[in-house]
């Protein structure tokens, strides 16, 4: 199972370096946000990055948590 990664401001895959997690973790990096764009607009284009046809899981850390919660409102 794929286990997708948001890191927080800031920060970036290395975070998640020490876990030991059964899956394959997938970053994914932080993309540039358009002028005046929403959290929930940002959320729906970075979901774009995971593939939904296979069994996933979201994780983030500090804002990549609120952007994670965001994309589980758009994904199944």
């Amino acid at each position: 199972m794929k286990i997708y990664t948001i890191s927080g401001l800031g920060a970036d895959k290395r975070v998640f370096d020490f876990l030991n997690l059964e899956g394959e973790l997938v970053h994914l990096d932080w993309l540039d946000p358009k002028r005046g764009e929403a959290l929930e607009d940002y959320s729906l284009r970075l979901s774009k990055m995971i593939n939904t046809k296979d069994d996933f899981v979201l994780m983030g850390v500090s804002f990549g948590g609120l952007v994670a919660t965001e994309i589980c409102k758009v994904v199944e």
